[in-house]
């Protein structure tokens, strides 16, 4: 997938990413030498926000900002597509927000997406 404006380097193959809750109610993402063939990809149980996150981690190693009400969504991803780099930074965010309201969730997604780290005293 390409992401840059203009044709990518070297041509390149055709697809769609579709994200349910995109903008419009459903975000896509196309390749710059798309011709409208192929099926594409259905992303499913992620929001586009994450999506977009998760994308910018791929290609760049790292996510600009993690906002807090994101962090959890984008360490679920991360354990889901296997990226423990991406649910470190995550579990970093998620620690740096921790406020007494929201201890007990971040102790929930700690306990049921294995982040270890948020559970040390």
């Amino acid at each position: 997938m390409f992401l840059g404006s203009g044709s990518p380097p070297g041509g390149g193959s055709s697809g769609t990413f579709t994200i349910a809750g995109g903008r419009g109610g459903g975000g896509r993402f196309k390749e710059a030498s798309s011709d409208g063939s192929g099926e594409g990809i259905v992303v499913e149980d992620v929001s586009y926000a994450v999506f977009v996150a998760m994308l910018e981690f791929l290609y760049t190693d790292t996510v600009s900002h993690i906002p807090p009400e994101l962090a959890v969504p984008l360490l679920v991803a991360g354990e889901r597509w296997m990226l423990p780099r991406l649910k470190a930074l995550c579990e970093e965010s998620i620690r740096r927000s921790i406020t007494a309201s929201t201890v007990v969730p971040a102790l929930l997604a700690a306990h049921r997406h294995h982040a270890a780290s948020l559970k040390v005293k």
